[in-house]
């Protein structure tokens, strides 16, 4: 985070910009829907409005089934970095005793993921985590707004996320998805 501020008040100090340019990136796993609503009662309307409201801003919505970690690493430092940045996903949570628990817990799982009808354990294949930015990376005065559980760390008790997405409380037993 600190890194983070670090470049944004330097941006804004120097008066660096990068450009009116704007991405919209959400997933819509299959069988999922929490991303199936946050894709079509988030990402579309907020896209929607950017449209209507800033016609002078260029604007990529990324359709669900380009919403890819490959994907998501052009917007996030890569080729098609924009200026603002709004990504919705699950975000991943780790068990303490799991290795990638400190590492990756809020990395955002992408439509890699063939959903939660497959069985299958997710792997770093299927999310998008600190690791995943390139060492050349340049994001520097780019604003992003991650939405995902778990972005901002592990809470120590979540009832109100049971309240409010019943279904995925057993991904989070079984500390896979968030």
């Amino acid at each position: 985070y600190y890194q983070y501020a670090k470049s944004v008040v330097e941006a804004e100090t120097k008066g660096i910009s990068r450009g009116k340019r704007t991405a919209f990136f959400g997933v819509a796993n299959p069988d999922d829907r929490a991303t199936q609503m946050s894709s079509e009662h988030l990402i579309k309307p907020l896209s929607d409005g950017m449209k209507k409201d800033y016609k002078d801003w260029k604007l990529d919505v990324v359709a669900p089934a380009k919403a890819t970690k490959s994907t998501l690493g052009n917007y996030l430092g890569g080729k098609d970095t924009p200026a603002l940045l709004f990504t919705a996903s699950h975000g991943m949570n780790f068990k303490m005793t799991d290795p990638r628990q400190l590492p990756h817990t809020g990395a955002l799982l992408c439509q890699d993921w063939p959903g939660p009808k497959v069985r299958k354990p997710i792997t770093e294949e299927h999310y998008f985590s600190a690791d995943d930015i390139a060492s050349d990376a340049d994001v520097f005065g780019m604003m992003a707004f991650i939405f995902a559980c778990y972005g901002g760390g592990t809470p120590k008790m979540d009832n109100l996320y049971r309240q409010a997405f019943g279904e995925l409380v057993r991904y989070h037993r079984e500390g896979v998805v968030g």
